[in-house]
């Protein structure tokens, strides 16, 4: 069906929602949903047609009618859409996908009314502008900083645009009345326009600006942007010399919360003020270093410690460059590039020395529970993800990992409110909705944690977690084919990672291919000799084989080496065949697991959690 945009006055109900068709905005139990113009428009048209299929291309005619777009545009809208309705992929209620052809709006609306002073509470009301405006007042306080726009810049300015939204979020994350997005979830949005962007990070409030770079000055022009209706509510230009760039951020911290109607503390205004380092060259040495990390890869991160390094030696106190400096060294473990006993125990005191300087600095507290976590100081872990938290309570990072220590002691049920309220601060992050799968598949919610997952790979098609953790669910559920897939797609995007390897190589073991699950072990026995191989990854594939003795003793000498696979111990469900073993219930006690764990050896997992069975479970996962 062809549908069209006609001038309409009336309001459209459906669910808690309303469409005001005139006004062009979408409210939801009264209340303002921001959206972009775009994706409202696509709404109008597949409301207007409602009950029927809409095709893509005359969709994307009428939502466009002057631009040449790419489907993956209207897919991204009605993403958007189904987001700000409260949708999942498997259960559509107001939007359905017709494969390959279109869309069609399913649900039941309420007659169309002309008035709209039948929505107000006083009966003789009508939703006006001002109205909508005052209401969007009290959600006013929540806001994304866009890496900045370097105009002619050299290549070795880029880091400037990213470095100083990250300068300027790390200030705003003070305001504890605040929400800020984190610079994981803002770092691609530059080629977004601001209402858009605003509307998928889901805050009311958007900051961007631009850069330029000369000699030694520096022009710096930002302004602040309500997404609601795009307007500008504060704007500056700054022309100064660089080694002002510490006045000029101060500023725009400053005159944002001015702007937010925010009203500061005593301890806020002295934590916007707090500059950690006085030196202009280690501060942008600490901007590079950020730049690099923010990369999430092997080269972005070696480089990242290169110039956290350089800004410690021009200032010997910069505490964030030490807390840089951990979080590097703590994803190069992670990440299998070092041997943990190399990385962790530099983490560990780079995060300390941060806290001798600056003993309420939340990034190092978060660096130092996933050093404590490598120390199997499971209490001292906890201990420092919580005050990372506390101290920043927008910190995504922190929850990120917090979650994850509750995940490895089979605390699920608060592993998933710690990473619901990640993907809550980071809402375009298809790693954070992977890390929620995570969560669910070492409760073997497998059906839940592959709904999640696909979500993720609606955010990001390309995103490697999504794909690991599709793979080693569908292990699980002996569907090995497409397992194989998975983890072929995931090598095909990483490159030969060894992690991957050991996985195809366990599942060619379980799926009966055992001349492949050997040739894999004679690849790692091979990498061996020139380069650091996690004896866990051995230790997986001789479990696909059942040689239960040998998969132990690889696991006794990957808790030599540290192995931080090994804090899963309690909870994979690639491990269950070994839970009995005796040597394997030692290393859960050496490990400190067994005196933290609840009720994870998976027939205990269901008595004593009743997370199989228990239905409220499912509304406990919910939003």
């Amino acid at each position: 069906m062809k549908p069209s945009i006609e001038p309409d006055d009336r309001l459209y109900q459906f669910g808690p929602f309303c469409l005001d068709a005139k006004e062009r905005v979408l409210l939801r139990d009264g209340r303002l949903v921001p959206l972009p113009a775009k994706a409202l428009s696509t709404l109008l048209a597949l409301v207007l047609s409602r009950g029927h299929l809409v095709e893509k291309e005359a969709l994307m005619k009428e939502v466009w009618p002057d631009e040449f777009v790419e489907e993956g545009n209207l897919a991204q809208h009605v993403f958007i859409l189904r987001r700000a309705l409260g949708e999942t992929t498997g259960s559509p209620k107001y939007i359905e996908t017709v494969p390959r052809r279109g869309y069609r709006f399913v649900a039941p609306i309420s007659q169309p009314i002309e008035d709209n002073a039948a929505l107000t509470e006083n009966p003789g009301e009508r939703i006006t502008s001002s109205k909508i405006t005052n209401q969007l007042l009290a959600d006013l306080q929540s806001i994304a900083v866009l890496p900045f726009e370097t105009l002619g810049a050299e290549t070795q300015d880029e880091y400037l645009g990213l470095g100083i939204a990250d300068a300027l979020i790390t200030k705003l994350s003070n305001l504890k009345r605040v929400t800020v997005r984190p610079t994981s979830a803002v770092r691609n949005a530059v080629k977004h326009d601001p209402v858009s962007a605003g509307s998928e990070l889901k805050v009311a409030t958007v900051l961007e600006g631009t850069i330029q770079k000369w000699d030694e000055y520096i022009r710096v022009t930002v302004q602040l942007v309500s997404v609601q209706d795009g307007s500008t509510l504060w704007a500056e230009k700054f022309d100064e010399k660089f080694i002002s760039i510490f006045a000029i951020e101060d500023s725009i911290s400053e005159q944002v919360a001015a702007a937010l109607a925010v009203k500061l503390t005593a301890d806020e205004q002295t934590q916007l003020a707090r500059r950690y380092t006085e030196n202009t060259r280690a501060h942008q040495a600490y901007l590079r270093g950020r730049y690099f990390l923010e990369k999430r890869n092997r080269e972005g991160i070696t480089k990242g410690i290169e110039y956290f390094e350089l800004a410690i030696r021009i200032d010997a106190q910069y505490a964030l460059a030490y807390a840089g400096l951990a979080d590097c060294y703590g994803s190069l473990a992670a990440y299998d590039v070092l041997p943990p006993k190399e990385s962790m125990p530099k983490a560990k005191e780079a995060a300390l020395k941060a806290l001798s300087i600056e003993p309420n600095l939340p990034e190092a507290h978060a660096a130092l529970g996933r050093a404590r976590m490598f120390d199997w100081d499971w209490q001292g872990a906890e201990q420092s993800f919580k005050l990372a938290i506390d101290l920043n309570p927008n910190y995504a990072t922190a929850r990120h990992h917090y979650a994850i220590y509750l995940r490895c002691l089979g605390r699920f049920d608060e592993a998933l409110a710690e990473s619901r309220k990640a993907e809550e601060l980071d809402p375009t992050s298809a790693d954070r909705k992977s890390t929620t799968a995570g969560t669910l598949y070492c409760a073997r919610h497998y059906d839940e944690a592959i709904e999640e997952l696909h979500e993720a790979l609606e955010l990001d098609s390309n995103n490697v977690v999504a794909h690991y953790y599709l793979g080693r669910i569908y292990v699980q559920k002996a569907r090995y084919e497409e397992a194989i897939a998975e983890y072929k797609q995931t090598i095909n995007l990483l490159g030969k990672r060894l992690e991957l390897w050991a996985h195809l190589g366990h599942i060619y073991a379980v799926s009966g291919r055992k001349d492949d699950a050997q040739k894999v072990l004679a690849e790692l026995e091979k990498e061996s000799n020139g380069a650091y191989v996690p004896s866990y990854f051995t230790a997986l594939i001789h479990v696909g084989l059942d040689e239960k003795e040998q998969a132990v003793e690889w696991l006794e000498k990957a808790y030599l080496e540290n192995d931080l696979n090994l804090m899963f111990l309690g909870v994979d469900p690639m491990l269950e065949s070994l839970r009995l073993h005796p040597r394997f219930m030692k290393l859960l006690q050496r490990t400190g697991i067994m005196h933290h764990l609840r009720g994870t050896m998976h027939n205990a997992h269901e008595e004593e959690t009743g997370l199989s069975k228990d239905k409220s479970f499912a509304v406990r996962m919910q939003r």
